[in-house]
């Protein structure tokens, strides 16, 4: 059906992609070990932002907003979104209460 020097190539190239692909795979850990660590980062910090007390929360915030501040400088669309914050977290909250209300009706 098949020569036997064909069968030989046939054999050497599966070689080949086989290795090719055990290279990719180790590439694809190694870049997944990379692209992954701010993750691991900002997973910790999440846990330690749960630890914390909801008092140390309102204390940290002005900080990070002043942090914020000097790190990006002074914005107007910064300070109107500061500004409008409350309104649009109120109106949030009214939407799941709203919904909520509805969810058990």
């Amino acid at each position: 059906m098949y020569a036997e020097r064909e069968l030989k190539r046939l054999a050497e190239v599966k070689v080949t992609v086989r290795r090719r692909i055990a290279r990719r795979r180790i590439e694809t850990i190694e870049q997944t070990a990379v692209v992954t660590k701010p993750l691991v980062w900002v997973d910790r910090a999440y846990g330690y932002w749960k630890k914390i007390g909801p008092v140390a929360k309102l204390a940290i915030a002005p900080i990070g907003a002043w942090l914020a501040g000097s790190l990006f400088g002074k914005r107007k669309k910064v300070g109107s979104l500061m500004r409008w914050v409350p309104t649009i977290w109120s109106v949030v909250r009214g939407f799941k209460s709203v919904r909520g209300g509805q969810e058990a009706a």
